[in-house]
């Protein structure tokens, strides 16, 4: 029964990502992208899920923002110099395996 909860949680929390990305995209007028993103990332956050406390918590909600301006700013990179657009890339793709790889490891040291 608790992991139909977690499940739960999780699909509630990707929707109201998916939700408010998409409402300040119609605002701003940037179309569903951002929210695609949003709810892509919010199902990475959610994948591994972890006890809730107040350090998660403010982890997962500092890690969103930040990688999703990262992102738009990969992909502002791509549109004015490529060259740099795909090296920001590689390099965030290797961060992100070597988080993903030693990240615990990391944050206990």
């Amino acid at each position: 029964m608790q992991r139909f909860f977690v499940a739960l949680r999780t699909i509630v929390a990707v929707v109201l990502a998916f939700l408010v990305t998409y409402a300040l995209g119609v605002r701003a007028g940037t179309g569903p992208a951002p929210a695609v993103l949003s709810a892509a990332l919010c199902v990475g956050l959610m994948r591994r899920p972890e006890d809730l406390t107040i350090r998660t918590v403010l982890q997962k909600l500092l890690t969103l923002p930040a990688v999703a301006v990262a992102a738009g700013a990969i992909g502002l990179a791509f549109l004015r110099l490529p060259w740099l657009g795909a090296a920001l890339f590689t390099a965030g793709m290797g961060l992100s395996v070597a988080l993903r790889a030693y990240g615990e490891r990391w944050l206990r040291s």
